[in-house]
């Protein structure tokens, strides 16, 4: 009797884990489970780029592609709007006036973990800094030419 409590309290417990998000991260799904509207906002941002892998966070879809040699993640709404695309960028490749910028911020003494070039449909362009301070982690986002527009401890 025992045995069989523990046993259903198992597969409870891994169909609940199998079915929920974890809070904070995206999780990867397959291509044949991204809702067509996705599908065709992808299309629309991307003519001719197939995504080599799809991710899921907060209800939004996250289609991972490469273009011109570089990796790009986008960032598409249930109903296949686009809602951003980020790329990966190296420090060297910030522009100095970020760069300036992060400098003088609260967030100066940190540790970046990661940089990444953004556009969304209301700028097209910001410089996004993943950053460690005192076991905290925050993203910071810049425009090109310095202006601070968010900080979020994440």
């Amino acid at each position: 009797m025992n045995i069989h409590i523990v046993i259903i309290a198992a597969v409870a417990t891994l169909t609940i884990s199998a079915c929920t998000t974890p809070k904070g991260g995206a999780q990867p799904i397959s291509a044949c489970k991204v809702p067509p509207a996705v599908l065709a906002g992808f299309q629309k941002q991307v003519p001719g780029v197939t995504a080599h892998g799809w991710e899921i966070e907060n209800g939004d879809y996250i289609p991972l592609y490469k273009l011109g040699g570089h990796e790009y993640n986008g960032l598409y709404s249930r109903a296949g709007a686009w809602l951003g695309t980020e790329e990966v960028i190296t420090w060297q490749q910030t522009p100095k006036a970020v760069k300036d910028a992060y400098a003088r911020s609260s967030l100066a003494a940190g540790t970046i973990t990661e940089t990444e070039r953004t556009s969304t449909p209301l700028y097209s362009r910001l410089y996004e800094m993943n950053v460690t301070k005192d076991g905290r982690k925050y993203e910071i986002v810049f425009t090109p030419e310095g202006r601070q527009t968010s900080l979020v401890e994440e």
